[in-house]
């Protein structure tokens, strides 16, 4: 597997909020959510920031930072991280 360069424009394809706590230690309310890269032809599976769960929706636009930590889909006030986006990016 190669690393790849995403492009920063992308689109919720589809997204679901979760009403119990996870397992895992992530407290609910939280998204989970498809997030569309047309420029690089992909779709990635992220857990979605529920600061602003209200705004998430199916064709909300998207746009790519890299925080320190983990890569960040910013939409509209509400963040997207994804472990799956953590391979490769500079």
């Amino acid at each position: 597997m190669e690393g790849v360069k995403l492009d920063q424009q992308g689109i919720i394809y589809a997204c679901t909020v979760i009403h119990r706590n996870s397992p895992t230690g992530i407290i609910a309310p939280y998204a989970y959510g498809y997030v569309d890269i047309p420029a690089n032809n992909l779709r990635i599976f992220s857990l979605l920031d529920s600061d602003r769960i209200d705004q998430l929706a199916v064709g909300v636009p998207v746009s790519l930072r890299v925080s320190s930590r983990v890569p960040i889909l910013k939409a509209n006030l509400a963040c997207v991280t994804s472990s799956l986006l953590n391979r490769g990016i500079q």
